[in-house]
């Protein structure tokens, strides 16, 4: 799950109702239409950090391994009408600048501040 969708789970559990609440599992996450592979986000992170590389090492007797993980959202879209605000594109960018002032020293509850006030800026 990434940074975003953190911040979208929190403000609609906040303002959902306690009888939504208890009944059942809720998954807050990307668009089905916003699936990426495991390869496709360590490249999008390692390019927006402007360092690091990806290797692939080729693995023999590979056990079985799903070849898609996603979690369905449409309960919390149907019922909540919870949808997230910002793309995986965008989500990934904004992950990646905060590990960046993370890893440079800098303060990252200033970067933290300023995310989540561009977060609520952006979208209804």
């Amino acid at each position: 799950m990434y940074w975003s969708h953190y911040r979208d789970t929190y403000c609609w559990l906040r303002s959902c109702s306690k009888s939504l609440l208890n009944g059942g599992a809720w998954n807050f996450g990307p668009q089905a239409s916003e699936t990426r592979t495991v390869e496709d986000v360590a490249r999008a992170i390692v390019g927006h950090l402007g360092r690091g590389q990806i290797d692939i090492s080729p693995t023999y007797n590979q056990l079985h391994e799903a070849n898609l993980l996603q979690l369905n959202c449409d309960k919390a879209g149907q019922l909540l009408g919870w949808f997230p605000r910002w793309g995986v594109d965008q989500t990934l960018k904004f992950t990646a600048d905060w590990y960046k002032e993370y890893m440079m020293g800098n303060d990252v509850a200033k970067v933290s501040w300023a995310q989540v006030t561009d977060y609520f800026g952006s979208g209804a």
